[in-house]
């Protein structure tokens, strides 16, 4: 129906696409365009996310959760972090 603003989104797969036809099936056409811009602004680059879990891996491991906005996971693994840091230089 309203394939081309599917399309429209930058490195779409196919398993995301039949993904977004199912979420938006029954929408209007203004719905599925409301629906996009958000999901758009939302949306995080792939190949963005793989560098920082790379980066998160051997430099600051819950830089990946922070940049996905997952705070609350965030903060308990950066306090471990620190606490075994502090840990292990006084103990």
């Amino acid at each position: 129906m309203f394939d081309s603003q599917f399309m429209a989104l930058p490195g779409i797969t196919p398993q995301e696409y039949t993904y977004l036809k199912a979420a938006t099936n029954g929408l209007n056409e203004q719905q599925v365009r409301t629906f996009l811009m958000i999901y758009s602004g939302k949306r995080k680059n792939p190949s963005d996310m793989l560098i920082f879990c790379i980066v998160a891996l051997f430099i600051f491991p819950p830089l990946h959760r922070f940049i996905l906005g997952q705070v609350g996971y965030f903060v308990p693994v950066y306090l471990g972090i620190m606490l075994h840091r502090i840990y292990c230089r006084y103990r």
